[in-house]
């Protein structure tokens, strides 16, 4: 909301607008140089010019922040003045600046232009629509004889479109002019390690991910995220070729051909929805959850205090290593990171143990719930219990009050314990007593990539608590 103050009735006052769009126009048309045509126009009209409004965007793009300025003060001042220096400095194509002023007038705010004068007078818009189509005719020319020194400039061998990418630098001759790129080798070689973590893992927020473990830092100097890693892992000019205006530069790559084409290929093989080489040598990988948020368990690296030094392996909960500012979402307080071949081995062997218990198995292939586990509701259960024993105690409450209270605590109390009770070992047919043992053998003797395959096939999910105990909260049978 506008909080300017004026002096004078608004009609006699004005509002100056300043616009400087490139670092040249400060030498040519700069602010100075407006200010003292608009204020030789003020005071030629009899105005007096009570606020500023300077912007330095680009007056040749359709939506322009400084307009609600403009709009603005038009609105909370209903007949205050605005004068610009010139008809370009409104903007730079037709539309543009016909359109702010058209608007400013219909809100009935006065509206001049230096060596021009008040456009409600018919004459003077008319030099005004011929000015404008004269700014337009200008810059056109500018954007053109700039084109023109960008394509002459790519012809050369020169960069000649934009900021280089992360990784490079500009190199420029005696005159400052820029003659092509140089690696900036410390920055270069976060990209190269980036795109090295790609083409091993694959996945933007498990490269990401490890990056950041690692402490690599984008260009900013801030953590890397999905879509950083993808634009980079994208951007073909890090191989040392680009095109240009239709011509090809080249200069020294950041990105050899044989990593360019595996970083290309874990794209490829993502998108068509293959599972990955790492995702692969991971047991637990898309298997196991945390017990406390439900995030994934995934994995992690460490560096062992330095790039070339042991990589550590581990599990941990990945909503732990993020705040989710802005996503509704806390950070996991399961912090822990759980050498990975443990942890494997822990939920193989939980596995490993439901299979091998007949009960269990039976169970399952009758498609009947396992028996349940309400250990920590059992465990709750007596908690209230004692806590309404002893607020009974203290405030000598009435026998049958407490005896309420507690019934639907015992009720409860005697249904879970039923359900927990497993069925007698005696009961379980003969047929899944040697499957169960057959099973034991056959799981001793797997290898890891064969463990990954099995707890596929039998769609285990598993939950990790505090401490790394497993649980496994699914599990299928194939029945014949």
């Amino acid at each position: 909301m506008n909080t300017l103050s004026l002096p004078a009735p608004a009609a006699q006052c004005a509002v100056g607008c300043i616009r400087v769009s490139t670092d040249q126009q400060v030498d040519r048309y700069g602010p100075d140089r407006q200010r003292r045509d608009i204020e030789r126009e003020a005071a030629y009209a009899g105005l007096t010019v009570v606020h500023w409004i300077e912007e330095s965007v680009s007056g040749a793009k359709e939506v322009r922040y400084n307009e609600n300025a403009y709009y603005d003060l038009a609105k909370s001042h209903p007949g205050l003045n605005f004068i610009f220096s010139t008809s370009s400095r409104v903007g730079r194509h037709v539309e543009i600046i016909v359109g702010i002023a058209r608007k400013l007038l219909k809100m009935q705010a006065g509206v001049w232009v230096a060596g021009i004068g008040d456009l409600r007078r018919p004459r003077n818009w008319k030099e005004f629509l011929r000015d404008a189509v004269d700014a337009e005719n200008e810059y056109t020319g500018i954007v053109r004889q700039l084109t023109d020194g960008k394509r002459d400039k790519a012809q050369a061998g020169g960069w000649a479109q934009g900021r280089p990418p992360f990784g490079y630098r500009l190199v420029r001759d005696d005159k400052g002019i820029s003659v092509g790129l140089d690696l900036v080798p410390e920055a270069a070689a976060t990209v190269r390690r980036v795109a090295e973590l790609y083409a091993t893992y694959g996945g933007n927020t498990t490269t990401a991910r490890q990056a950041n473990l690692e402490g690599l830092r984008t260009s900013s100097g801030r953590e890397w995220t999905e879509s950083a890693v993808a634009q980079l892992v994208r951007n073909e000019r890090y191989t040392g070729r680009a095109e240009m205006l239709g011509h090809t530069i080249t200069y020294p790559a950041i990105i050899n051909a044989e990593l360019w084409q595996n970083v290309q290929a874990q794209m490829k093989g993502r998108r068509k929805g293959e599972r990955t080489q790492y995702q692969a040598r991971y047991l637990l990988s898309g298997l196991a959850r945390c017990s406390e948020c439900g995030g994934a368990m995934t994995y992690a690296i460490s560096g062992g205090g330095g790039r070339g030094a042991r990589a550590y392996h581990y599990y941990r909960c990945w909503r732990s290593g993020r705040v989710a500012e802005g996503q509704g979402r806390e950070r996991c307080t399961h912090r822990t990171f759980y050498p990975l071949v443990p942890l494997e081995d822990a939920a193989w062997k939980a596995v490993g143990e439901l299979l091998t218990q007949p009960d269990q198995v039976r169970a399952l292939l009758t498609q009947d719930a396992p028996p349940a586990d309400h250990t920590a509701r059992l465990g709750a259960i007596r908690t209230e219990m004692a806590a309404l024993l002893s607020r009974a105690a203290r405030f000598d409450l009435p026998d049958d009050v407490v005896e309420a209270s507690l019934e639907p605590l015992q009720q409860e109390r005697a249904r879970l314990e039923a359900e927990q009770t497993t069925p007698p070992l005696q009961d379980v047919p003969p047929d899944v007593l040697r499957t169960c043992q057959d099973v034991a053998q056959r799981m001793s003797t797997l290898g890891r990539e064969q463990r990954r395959s099995v707890l596929q096939d039998l769609r285990v999910r598993l939950d990790i608590s505090p401490g790394g105990a497993v649980r496994i909260t699914d599990l299928s049978v194939p029945v014949a």
